[in-house]
């Protein structure tokens, strides 16, 4: 755990953190799954697929597939899920808290396993009802190169370069155990959520674990009230 300063920037995990996404994730799974002829899933065993990106997820998924036959899954996935994003719904209390964030100055990024070109979609989706969010996020980072997937922290580190912000005036926060990897890894302050689509016991290793998008509100603001208020 990184020592706590002053927040000024918080790298947000997408899906299960800000946004309920696994209806779209499942559905586009078993469709690249059917048209590949393997087994198809119920989404409670496909969520235990997700966190490490799609290479990994079709390993799960389809365990005795070769490499190229992995690749022509995530192919079709990816194709699909740029589509079915567009469906997804945030999490109650995430719009108001993203609002009060960029209220204060606080800046927000993203940083996902999901596949880049499917985060806007996405973004477009969960924020209709307040599209000047999409433009809040200072960068959001999907998955193009899969060498960088998290637990890498290639993207966190990368932004607090850019940004120039100190590991000590960041945070990151996830819903799984990758999450809360990717977060040690680059050492900045972890904070876990319980709302997602991870595992509780994972999620328990994070330096910080909430239990509701209103406990994760209130745990920020006492990092940025004081001091932008």
């Amino acid at each position: 755990m990184s020592n706590v300063g002053l927040l000024k920037l918080v790298v947000f995990d997408l899906d299960g953190t800000l946004g309920d996404t696994l209806g779209s994730i499942a559905r586009a799974v078993n469709e690249a799954l059917a048209e590949r002829g393997h087994p198809q899933y119920s989404e409670e065993v496909i969520r235990t697929f997700i966190g490490s990106g799609m290479r990994v997820l079709f390993e799960k998924a389809a365990p005795h597939a070769t490499p190229d036959e992995n690749e022509a899954l995530c192919a079709i996935y990816r194709a699909k899920v740029s589509v079915y994003s567009q469906q997804d719904s945030p999490y109650d209390g995430i719009i108001p808290l993203l609002k009060d964030l960029h209220k204060h100055g606080i800046q927000m990024a993203i940083v996902t396993n999901k596949p880049q070109e499917a985060v806007l979609p996405c973004l477009q989706s969960l924020f209709s009802a307040a599209p000047e969010l999409v433009d809040s996020f200072v960068a959001y980072y999907g998955l193009s190169d899969l060498s960088l997937a998290k637990p890498n922290p290639h993207f966190v580190l990368r932004l607090l370069e850019d940004l120039h912000v100190s590991k000590e005036d960041a945070l990151y926060v996830g819903d799984s155990i990758v999450d809360v990897q990717t977060g040690r890894n680059a050492q900045v302050f972890t904070i876990g959520c319980l709302w997602g689509l991870g595992d509780p016991a994972d999620v328990a290793q994070a330096d910080l674990v909430v239990k509701t998008v209103a406990d994760l509100h209130t745990y920020l603001r006492t990092r940025f009230s004081s001091i932008n208020e």
